[in-house]
């Protein structure tokens, strides 16, 4: 598996449109806030570096999921100043989060109870760790199976939130979280690959 990163610093808000296919353009013309955006910006460019032409026969299905017809799996996400693009031979959800001040009150409409448990147990900065943890695994696998987070979050629990394989519904996901001290990420997969990360820069996207 590959895990193409690019930071957003660098790009303007012009930069490659004439490059991005034209459903990823409508998306970027109606984003309002700049930083988002450049966000989407440098993820539709992201794909046109990772996947060449063939990012044209990207669709997008009922769910709102993007996926390439006879392709890799692939899933995007971004925060923050950062965008990471996950390229899988098997079904995949990324997630990534810029650390903030947690709101604690999302627990209760997305966390299954035992993984509410793990994170009473903890306080102060390992109780935030094990918050974005959780919540990016969520997100992660939302991403996998297509669905929103609202509909399957609390079907299923992601306790104790390290890497390894977790069963959801009737699939098995290996998850495997990266953390630094500004960001979290995660990668759920439906496989096991090793994972290859790829940092790009606005002149290798942008040519």
């Amino acid at each position: 598996m590959k895990v193409y990163l690019c930071k957003t610093d660098g790009f303007c808000e012009r930069d490659g449109l004439d490059l991005i296919v034209s459903y990823r353009k409508e998306k970027i013309n109606k984003a309002v806030n700049k930083h988002d955006k450049l966000r989407l910006i440098v993820s539709s460019l992201l794909l046109r570096y990772a996947f060449g032409d063939r990012a044209n026969e990207i669709v997008v299905d009922r769910n709102g999921k993007p996926l390439l017809i006879d392709g890799p799996c692939f899933s995007i996400s971004h925060s923050g100043n950062c965008v990471i693009l996950a390229v899988s031979n098997s079904l995949v959800g990324a997630d990534i989060q810029l650390h903030r001040k947690v709101d604690f009150t999302v627990a209760d409409r997305f966390l299954h109870s035992d993984e509410k448990s793990l994170l009473c147990c903890n306080d102060g900065e390992k109780q935030e760790k094990t918050f974005y943890r959780l919540w990016t695994g969520k997100e992660s696998i939302s991403k996998a199976i297509g669905i929103g987070l609202n509909k399957t979050a609390k079907s299923y629990s992601l306790a104790p939130c390290n890497d390894g394989i977790y069963k959801i519904g009737e699939t098995l996901y290996l998850l495997r979280w990266f953390e630094d001290e500004n960001y979290t990420l995660c990668i759920a997969q439906h496989g096991v690959e090793p994972i290859e990360f790829i940092q790009t820069y606005a002149e290798d996207l942008v040519k």
